[in-house]
């Protein structure tokens, strides 16, 4: 069982993460700023917003993987799970 303190922590550290992959550029379809996704989006890996570049989009949202990819293995790091084929993989 994890501690409620590092719980807190990682629940802290795991939403600081998300939040700032919500607003980064490299994953939202314009540079502007105070332009972010929803959480929702990033959870599920796409954008659903409408982009008249079709590839362009298609960079984004692959560009999302590893950032969502290393924020699942620092939590399952902070609980104490291996690396594991596990459903919080992608």
């Amino acid at each position: 069982m994890v501690p409620e303190t590092r719980m807190r922590k990682l629940t802290g550290l795991s939403k600081d993460i998300l939040r700032s992959c919500c607003t980064s550029a490299p994953h939202t379809l314009s540079n502007a700023p105070g332009v972010k996704i929803s959480e929702a989006e990033v959870v599920a890996g796409t954008i659903l917003a409408q982009c008249p570049q079709r590839q362009f989009k298609k960079d984004r949202v692959y560009r999302m993987g590893p950032h969502v990819q290393t924020l699942i293995q620092d939590i399952k790091r902070g609980f104490g799970v291996e690396h594991s084929d596990s459903a919080l993989q992608l």
